[in-house]
């Protein structure tokens, strides 16, 4: 799913493109895949920010860096490194700041579809 969300996205259509995201995002839930989540996660806050959601955006990106973090991804904290530099902050360690006052009550901060 999350390879057709890609596709969908490229050719501008985001609302199937997020359709196909969030459905990646349920399946791998669901199985455990927390890598897979990762690169869907950041693909929805692409969405959110461009739908005028910056806030569902940034909840999505912290996500994807928890759990980037707790994996070690490097590819996955390569690119919110450089997402990071894009928004105007500093690299990683805005994404450390805003998890650490994300504090999710549970091990799952991933944010849950609508």
């Amino acid at each position: 799913m999350g390879e057709l969300g890609n596709l969908y996205f490229s050719l501008g259509e985001f609302a199937e493109a997020s359709s196909c995201w969030k459905e990646s995002l349920t399946i791998s839930r669901e199985i455990g895949d927390i890598a897979g989540m990762c690169p869907t996660l950041f693909n929805i806050g692409r969405i959110h920010m461009q739908n005028q959601e910056p806030q569902q955006a940034m909840s999505a990106w912290i996500s994807a860096y928890v759990f980037a973090r707790k994996l070690d991804l490097a590819e996955a904290l390569e690119h919110l490194d450089g997402l990071a530099k894009q928004i105007g902050g500093s690299g990683l360690e805005i994404w450390e700041q805003l998890a650490a006052q994300f504090a999710p009550d549970d091990d799952d901060p991933t944010p849950k579809p609508p």
